[in-house]
């Protein structure tokens, strides 16, 4: 069973997932489907820390893919599931009324 979570709150159950190991299914800029599998918080090599931008256009998240071993910013707008804290989460704009 997937939990559902409105589009404006997805930064608020990423944050809270800082230090921990995610996966985020989203659109890409080119259309294709991805399932991003990394984590969020991490330091390593960054003089600025993790990424974390946050406007009402284009609210995004850094974060470091374990698969390629690079940091990626994934746009919060074209996220449709998120896996945390063993929880399966589906990204809803906004919540079904009934």
């Amino acid at each position: 069973m997937h939990l559902k979570v409105i589009r404006e709150k997805q930064p608020d159950l990423l944050y809270n997932q800082m230090g921990k190991f995610v996966s985020i299914k989203f659109k890409r800029k080119d259309g294709q489907t991805r399932l991003l599998n990394g984590r969020l918080g991490v330091h390593k090599g960054r003089k600025l820390g993790w990424a974390w931008h946050h406007s009402y256009d284009t609210p995004s998240i850094g974060i470091y893919d374990v698969q390629i071993g690079e940091y990626r910013v994934v746009n919060l707008r074209e996220s449709m599931v998120i896996k945390a804290s063993g929880h399966t989460y589906q990204v809803i704009r906004q919540y079904d009324k009934g």
